[in-house]
């Protein structure tokens, strides 16, 4: 029993991998081509089958493959292995070390640097800034509204109207991170269903109670992984900065 449960849960791993990576419904076939299973391709078939009425896939088209759910999303964050990357990756040092670079005592510019290199580190829209005040930093957004999933005039006004949301709640956001990093996919706070994820820090701020905030929005067709190492690298370099 236990082999079958880590083969189903594999083969719901891949599919979400698979489906980052190509933007395509993933099929039996598909998965077959890309790697050996130690299973016939009518027994993956059946797991499909299952995990579909599971709630983890769902079938855009009679002929087409599967894709995740918001549902597949959550378990594949839950059991995902961060990437090996973090402090030594060239980008994050460059990053690291214009954050140096910048006067301590003025955490706005800091938020705006944040903002514009998470954006093109991570190819999502991200946002800065501080709690308690208006001024939100926010770029990356052309870039990503050219992700298939914003095709359509609505697609994309659905984003927007997200992220207007995400904007008037994100000191209660905040308050709620603290010290990890915070993850939503698929519903808001307010239980809105959408098709987006957010992953998002705060950092403590030299002789202030108070704290940064940096996130990162987009479809929840992001990479995971990649994003998490992302945040915990800065969220860690930060609040050492910050002593």
């Amino acid at each position: 029993m236990a082999d079958i449960f880590q083969r189903k849960e594999k083969i719901l791993l891949d599919i979400v991998n698979d489906y980052i990576d190509t933007v395509r419904p993933v099929s039996s076939g598909e998965l077959l081509a890309r790697r050996k299973y130690m299973c016939s391709s009518a027994t993956i078939r059946n797991i499909m089958a299952e995990l579909d009425e599971d709630g983890f896939l769902y079938q855009p088209h009679t002929s087409a493959g599967r894709v995740p759910t918001d549902k597949a999303y959550r378990f594949f964050v839950d059991k995902m292995e961060l990437m090996p990357q973090g402090r030594n990756n060239a980008a994050y040092r460059k990053l690291m070390g214009e954050i140096q670079g910048v006067d301590n005592a003025n955490p706005e510019e800091v938020s705006h640097m944040l903002a514009s290199r998470a954006a093109e580190l991570t190819g999502s829209m991200a946002f800065a800034g501080l709690m308690g005040l208006n001024r939100i930093y926010k770029e990356g957004l052309t870039r990503m509204l050219e992700e298939p999933e914003f095709s359509s005039a609505e697609s994309i006004r659905s984003f927007l109207a997200y992220t207007e949301r995400l904007e008037r709640r994100i000191n209660e956001l905040c308050r709620q991170m603290r010290d990890d990093i915070y993850v939503a996919i698929g519903t808001d706070e307010e239980e809105r269903q959408h098709p987006f994820s957010l992953m998002a820090l705060t950092y403590r701020l030299p002789n202030s109670a108070n704290r940064g905030f940096l996130g990162i929005a987009g479809p929840m067709r992001m990479h995971y992984s990649e994003n998490f190492a992302f945040l915990d690298s800065m969220r860690e370099f930060l609040n050492e900065l910050y002593e």
